[in-house]
């Protein structure tokens, strides 16, 4: 089995944020097996609202960021 590595994150607005991965991803990813933290004082986790996936890029879309926050993507198993 190869590696899957991230080779390309944009965040496209407030709201919507683009990951570009070096070979397809599964179609069976959901929303569940994503997690956004909030990595500084003003940022708090971010609630994920939906996602798509188009053969190599994974769009999230998510409630809103806070200008200027720093958040933290963790793309993984699904929480139990």
């Amino acid at each position: 089995m190869a590696n899957l590595r991230a080779t390309g994150l944009t965040v496209k607005n407030s709201i919507t944020i683009e990951v570009t991965f070096t070979a397809s991803l599964d179609l069976s990813i959901g929303s569940s097996n994503i997690t956004i933290s909030g990595a500084g004082s003003n940022a708090i986790a971010l609630m994920v609202r939906s996602i798509d996936i188009s053969n190599k890029i994974l769009t999230i879309v998510t409630q809103p960021m806070i200008p200027g926050g720093q958040y933290e993507l963790v793309i993984g198993r699904a929480h139990v």
